[in-house]
């Protein structure tokens, strides 16, 4: 399919689910996208070379979304995600920044959350207890500086 970004998605109404992963795509999301994808509950744009930086996530609202932005090359500082999503990849990409501003999502549904291999930085926020449903949380390979959090000391950490 690549290099470009499939243009025939603009054509398409009503999409729930999309997966485009792995398919070539060395371009940046074009911003018309994001109007289509504001009713996904499924989105996989995995194993591509797209690059840029990421809108504001936090404006999907479908319930439960499962997103995969993994193995790309987006840069710049996290988006806001959304709060109503269960699985969240944003690993092995360039993002960077600190992750502080996890702690003013209160109220989420994330079970899954791997940001592990970007250029994140700075110290490790201490609002984990916000995260009622997290069961995998992936940091690995980043920057981070600092002490591990004490909302950590209920969890089980692991460095495989």
């Amino acid at each position: 399919m690549g290099p470009h970004f499939p243009n025939w998605l603009q054509t398409q109404n009503q999409l729930i689910s999309l997966d485009i992963s792995n398919i070539g795509i060395s371009d940046t999301i074009p911003d018309w996208f994001w109007d289509l994808s504001i009713e996904l509950f499924f989105l996989n744009l995995s194993n591509n070379h797209i690059s840029g930086k990421l809108p504001d996530l936090s404006v999907l609202k479908s319930d439960d979304i499962v997103i995969d932005i993994s193995s790309n090359n987006f840069d710049g500082p996290i988006p806001p995600l959304p709060s109503n999503s269960t699985f969240l990849n944003l690993s092995k990409n360039k993002f960077s920044g600190s992750i502080t501003f996890l702690c003013s999502i209160v109220k989420n549904t994330w079970n899954i959350f791997d940001l592990s291999s970007n250029l994140l930085s700075g110290g490790l926020p201490d609002c984990w207890l916000n995260f009622n449903s997290l069961s995998i949380l992936n940091l690995a390979n980043n920057r981070f500086s600092g002490k591990i959090p004490d909302s950590w000391d209920s969890y089980i950490i692991s460095e495989h």
